[in-house]
């Protein structure tokens, strides 16, 4: 239990890292700004990047009718259970300029596992429809690639990438997400 206990320490810990890096790329550069560093992407696309911050990002090419290439996102603690993006190729020309949450599906069988598929919109011209698996809440309890995985994924606004992680839409589905559904 107390392996389990702290590994969710770390967790929490290192999620709040990421929150606050990322929120530094949003605050004002008023008094009371946060002073942490901002993030740097790892991985770079013209409509999204991936933060660093992952143990391990794979890129696979694939063919396929909507997507052409796959990130595998694993991170330090549960290496397993990673977090998969599907990417089309509209994400690799101009900048996003929206990030909507378009659905959220349980069940879905990808490499003969299920697993939890959010569709992202990043592009209104719905060239970017990112899609983003994660492990179920059965196959991954502690949470690292719904947590953690989820905030290292980032729309890209500009040139410097502003723009928000996909943290800001977990919590619509987190209840359903641990709940199995």
């Amino acid at each position: 239990m107390v392996g389990v206990d702290m590994k969710l320490a770390l967790r929490n810990v290192w999620l709040l890292r990421v929150v606050a890096g990322a929120s530094v790329a949003h605050a004002s550069k008023g008094i009371g700004a946060a002073a942490a560093p901002p993030h740097k992407c790892e991985i770079r696309q013209s409509a999204w990047c991936i933060f660093q911050g992952a143990a391990e990002v794979t890129d696979r090419f694939v063919q396929h009718t909507d997507y052409n290439h796959v990130w595998i996102v694993r991170g330090f603690f549960h290496p397993q259970t990673p977090l998969v993006v599907m990417e089309p190729n509209g994400c690799r020309e101009e900048r996003s300029d929206v990030l909507e949450s378009l659905s959220y599906e349980n069940g879905v069988k990808w490499q003969a596992k299920l697993w939890i598929r959010i569709r992202v919109r990043l592009k209104s011209d719905k060239s970017c429809d990112l899609e983003v698996l994660v492990p179920t809440f059965k196959s991954d309890p502690t949470g690292e690639a719904y947590f953690q995985g989820l905030a290292l994924i980032q729309n890209c606004t500009d040139d410097i990438c502003n723009g928000q992680s996909l943290a800001g839409i977990r919590g619509q589905y987190e209840k359903r997400w641990r709940a199995g559904q």
